[in-house]
Order: structure tokens, then sequence, then C-alpha cells
């Protein structure tokens, strides 16, 4: 119990999580073009590709993004962190993972937690703040 006479874990959040288990992704076919669509945010139905390698999410700076959101929040509220998360497309496997972003990023609604491999199969939603993009090929 804290001083407050909460239970340690109310008051530290998700920092006393265990750690969790890193999701396999599936195969797409060979020579696919994966994409993510935007679902929920300002502007709906936009197509960001990913390619293969690494593919930075976030917002915009002087260190660029492939997938950049900084349009799809109003700029006095965002939630999505400049270096968010990051997409791995290789071997014809899409793998998320987190990258210590202030507010989360999850996959059909469950948490994804820095430092966990996550794969993505078509129809999968990534939640980053406000914006919700659907995993398509």
């Amino acid at each position: 119990m804290s001083d407050q006479g909460f239970p340690m874990a109310d008051v530290v959040g998700d920092a006393a999580a265990p750690a969790a288990a890193d999701v396999p992704a599936a195969k797409l076919p060979p020579g696919s073009q994966p994409k993510l669509i935007s679902v929920r945010g300002v502007r709906l139905n936009v197509e960001y590709p990913i390619y293969e390698g690494e593919n930075f999410i976030g917002r915009s700076d002087e260190n660029p993004v492939d997938i950049d959101l900084d349009d799809q929040e109003q700029q006095e509220r965002s939630w999505v962190s400049r270096q968010h998360a990051i997409i791995r497309f290789v071997n014809d496997e899409l793998i998320l993972e987190d990258l210590n972003s202030a507010n989360g990023t999850y996959v059909n609604r469950e948490r994804v937690f820095p430092g966990q491999k996550r794969g993505l199969t078509p129809g999968d939603v990534i939640q980053l703040g406000t914006i919700h993009l659907k995993v398509s090929v």
C-alpha cells in the first residue's frame, strides 16, 4: 500500500506491468506491398506505404520519420511522439515496436510495451495517441 492507501500497482501504473511476450507475425504473400490506412484521425483513408526494412512512425522534426502523422492530429493536442514506434518489414513479416513513446502504442486495443516485438497481420489496428491505422496489403 502507498502512503495514500492505494495499492502500489495503482500508483505506479504500467511501470509495474510484467513484460509482455512477443507476438509472432504472420507471413505476408511474397511481393506484398503493405500499407497503413488511417481509420481515425484528422484525415481519414490516408494511405502510408510500408517499405522493406525500418519504417519510423511519428511526427517529423529535425529527425525525419517514414510515416509522418503530424497532419493527423490537431496541432494544439499532440499525442504522438516524434519517434513513436517502428515497423520492420523483413522476410515478408511486419514487426511493430514502441520506441518508449509518452502515450503508448496499441494493437487491437492491447498495449505494446517498449522492447516488445509485436507481429502484425492484415486487419490489425494500430493506435498511436488518438490516431488509428489499419494494416492492409
